[in-house]
C-alpha cells in the first residue's frame, strides 16, 4: 500500500514516542526531511504527498536505528552548534549544549585580551574534534585567527571541511598532533587556548 510523506511521519512520531525521546515530533521531522533532501518546511508542506517505495524503505531503517538509540546527528551527518551548520561524523562526538559555556567564555575573555582594540587573537582549540567551539570563536571573533588540533586525522580533515563550511577557512588552520607531545614550533605561541578533550569512557558511550 502506497505511503505519503504523513504516514511515515506519524509512524516515526509514535516509535519516537515510545523510545523516550523527549523531541520525539522534531527529531522525525528533521530526520525524514534530509532522507527527502528537503527543508523541514518543504517536508511539512509536502506531508501529502506520496513516496517512493525506496524512500519508505530507507526511512524505516533509519526510523528503526533512531529508535534504537543512534543520535540523529550521526544518522544525518548533519548538526548546528552556536549557530553554526556542522557536518558530523562517527569519528568525532556530537557537539553538546552546555559546551556552548566554553565559547561564550572564550569570547568574554577574547575581549579582555584585546583590550578592546581590534586586535589579531591568536587562539588555540586543542582536542578540536568537529571543531565545534574554535570555529565558534572564529565567527563571533573576527579579529581572531584559529588552529585546530587533534590527534584524530578524520576529525581534523572534518574540522577543516567545517570551516570551508561556514566560509572561516581563511583565519582557520587545522593541524594533526597529539596533546601529550612536545609541540611542533610551527604552532608558535597563543593569546587563549581553549580545549573540552573527550572525557567519556569508550565502553560507557552505547549507554549514553
Amino acid at each position: 500500500m502506497a505511503k505519503t510523506y504523513n504516514d511515515i511521519y506519524m509512524e516515526a512520531k509514535g516509535r519516537f514516542k515510545a523510545a523516550g525521546i523527549g523531541e520525539y515530533s522534531l527529531e522525525a521531522r528533521l530526520l525524514l526531511a534530509h532522507l527527502a533532501d528537503k527543508t523541514p518546511a518543504e517536508f511539512l508542506r509536502d506531508l501529502r504527498l506520496y513516496v517512493s517505495e525506496e524512500y519508505a524503505e530507507k526511512s524505516g531503517e533509519m526510523i528503526k536505528r533512531r529508535s534504537d538509540g543512534e543520535p540523529i546527528a550521526y544518522l544525518t551527518g548533519y548538526w548546528v552548534f552556536y549557530g553554526l551548520p556542522l557536518k558530523i561524523t562517527n569519528d568525532v562526538l556530537i557537539p553538546r549544549t552546555d559546551t556552548e559555556i566554553v565559547v561564550d567564555t572564550a569570547i568574554r575573555l577574547g575581549g579582555l585580551r584585546s583590550g578592546g582594540e581590534k586586535k589579531a587573537l591568536r587562539i588555540l582549540d586543542l582536542c578540536c574534534g568537529s571543531g565545534c567551539i574554535g570555529l565558534a570563536l572564529a565567527k563571533n571573533i573576527p579579529e581572531a585567527r584559529l588552529t585546530l588540533t587533534d590527534n584524530s586525522k578524520p576529525a581534523v580533515k572534518l574540522s577543516g571541511s567545517n570551516a570551508v563550511l561556514n566560509k572561516l577557512a581563511s583565519r582557520v588552520s587545522c593541524l594533526c598532533c597529539d596533546v601529550f607531545d612536545t609541540p611542533p614550533a610551527i604552532l608558535g605561541t597563543f593569546d587563549l587556548i581553549v580545549s573540552n578533550p573527550p572525557y567519556i569512557k569508550t565502553d560507557e558511550l552505547e549507554s549514553l
